[in-house]
């Protein structure tokens, strides 16, 4: 199997075909025409655009998404937070540990 991964947002550089600029205009919702096929994949998105049950399954998903994306993004900051606090905690023991040598104490 292979993956193509295409940024919409990239700049042409003149070697790209048709199919691919108007691929890049339907990512963008721009109108594409002249191609057959895209005017079919634009007729049927306009057809699931206005199907309600459609809708509701693909703002179903969306929300999903997000709410998966929420629950990474606290995981991530928890953790972030416990090697912070723990970075934190070793940096003051070894200032606590310099701090009773320069007054005298032993390292025992």
């Amino acid at each position: 199997m292979t993956k193509i991964i295409i940024n919409s947002n990239g700049v042409p550089d003149g070697t790209e075909t048709d199919t691919l600029l108007n691929l890049v205009r339907l990512m963008k919702d721009l109108p594409v025409s002249g191609d057959k096929l895209f005017d079919q994949a634009q007729g049927r998105i306009k057809s699931m655009n206005a199907d309600p049950e459609w809708r509701d399954t693909i703002m179903d998903f969306e929300t999903r998404m997000l709410e998966r994306e929420q629950a990474g993004e606290k995981k991530g900051f928890k953790k972030a937070e416990e090697r912070g606090l723990k970075k934190g905690l070793k940096t003051g023991v070894l200032n606590l540990i310099d701090s009773l040598k320069d007054v005298g104490c032993t390292s025992q």
